[in-house]
């Protein structure tokens, strides 16, 4: 698996998620990468993962999604480069 997502949560706590290709939902509620955190939406953005690549499609989401501190509807993403889903940030690892 190439890439990892490291979680960090709005307590400092941080998890570590390895990906596989595929599409991974992002959200509080009914995702694959479920977060706790208010000011992120039920269904907030989808990490597509195929080989060497990355990107996030920001699934509607009422407060957006950032990248790098730009927010952005869909982004090809590289390693070190933060994710923002409310208050949540997910850096992104290429292993």
């Amino acid at each position: 698996m190439p890439w990892e997502l490291e979680i960090k949560k709005e307590d400092d706590t941080v998890d570590t998620l390895k990906l596989g290709n595929g599409v991974f939902s992002v959200g509080r509620e009914e995702a694959d990468i479920r977060i706790e955190d208010n000011k992120a939406s039920k269904q907030h953005c989808n990490f597509y993962v195929q080989g060497d690549e990355i990107a996030v499609i920001d699934a509607g989401s009422t407060n957006g999604t950032f990248v790098n501190g730009i927010r952005v509807e869909k982004k090809d993403l590289k390693h070190n480069d933060v994710v923002i889903v409310g208050t949540t940030r997910i850096r992104v690892i290429k292993c």
